[in-house]
């Protein structure tokens, strides 16, 4: 779990950053700052949860003082330019355990001199781009083309490769919404590349392409979790309708999985509470709920492996 927090963590970091930028272009403040306050809420439950007592410690001071601020309504632009900055920070303690970075009071923000401030250039922190990420894997690269073609009509954002130990890294690293991989390759074949994303805890959808229909083989990507089967050459229809179905349900299931997380984050900060104020039975309950959760959704990832086949 802890390398799907760091997932997430990234996610969360990247859409405050995103708020912050909105904020300082005159947009909606309480929209925003919701947004933000729930990134550093769900950081630091979740850094306690980990106990990552250095992050936990971090987001605490970042958490109180972005909170002062909701009863003001807004936020100048040094104290922009200062969140953004302890954003970096935060990115840093996930990376390295430690930043350079110091937490400042706003007074001492405002202080500093116009010439020693940091700028911070709104302009290069690029806005996410919210496109569902889909990977070509094929030895064939003439074969990807089509493929990758037809896919960006989708609105999809598309990498080709054709080293599959190198698509396995990038997965691993990434975790894209939907894998496309030929099943008969040099290196990794399709089924070896699933294999080794599910012992990684990647839960991307994957589709298998191949210019003959393999049963054998077939069979044993379905029973693994693949949603299906594209034939060479490939019929446009048939590849907007499969791929279309996967990267939505590799999204519900993405939203799903971290939905329950935050839920899990925020348990420890609750539940440390709860123990203070000898709420044992309630503790108790609340613990009943949370593990029927995990086997729901448990049961719901098996539900829908067997669903595709």
């Amino acid at each position: 779990m802890l390398d799907e927090f760091k997932l997430e963590a990234d996610e969360m970091l990247i859409e405050a950053e995103e708020s912050f930028i909105r904020l300082s272009k005159g947009e909606s403040f309480l929209q925003n700052f919701n947004q933000i306050f729930r990134a550093f809420h769900s950081l630091k439950g979740a850094a306690g949860m980990f106990e990552l007592d250095e992050l936990q410690s971090y987001m605490h001071t970042l958490e109180d003082q972005f909170e002062s601020l909701r009863e003001i309504g807004k936020l100048n632009e040094n104290q922009i330019d200062y969140f953004l900055m302890a954003i970096d920070g935060v990115k840093e303690i996930l990376s390295h355990n430690k930043t350079d970075f110091q937490l400042k009071s706003f007074e001492e923000i405002d202080n500093i001199p116009t010439k020693q401030k940091p700028k911070i250039d709104l302009d290069q922190k690029i806005l996410r781009d919210n496109k569902p990420k889909v990977f070509i894997v094929d030895d064939e690269i003439l074969i990807c083309e089509p493929l990758q073609s037809i896919l960006k009509e989708l609105n999809l954002e598309v990498r080709i490769f054709s080293d599959s130990k190198i698509a396995l890294e990038e997965i691993i690293k990434t975790h894209p919404d939907l894998v496309c991989t030929d099943l008969k390759m040099p290196g990794l074949t399709g089924i070896e590349l699933l294999k080794e994303a599910r012992k990684r805890k990647v839960h991307s959808s994957f589709i298998f392409i191949s210019a003959y229909v393999d049963n054998t083989l077939l069979t044993q990507g379905l029973e693994l979790g693949a949603m299906g089967f594209l034939e060479k050459p490939f019929e446009e229809d048939q590849v907007m309708t499969l791929v279309s179905n996967a990267v939505s349900r590799a999204k519900a299931q993405h939203l799903l999985n971290r939905s329950i997380n935050y839920i899990l984050y925020q348990f420890n900060d609750l539940d440390n509470y709860l123990k203070s104020n000898g709420k044992e039975t309630l503790r108790k309950n609340l613990r009943v709920e949370l593990e029927e959760l995990l086997k729901l959704r448990k049961e719901l990832s098996s539900f829908n492996i067997k669903e595709s086949l």
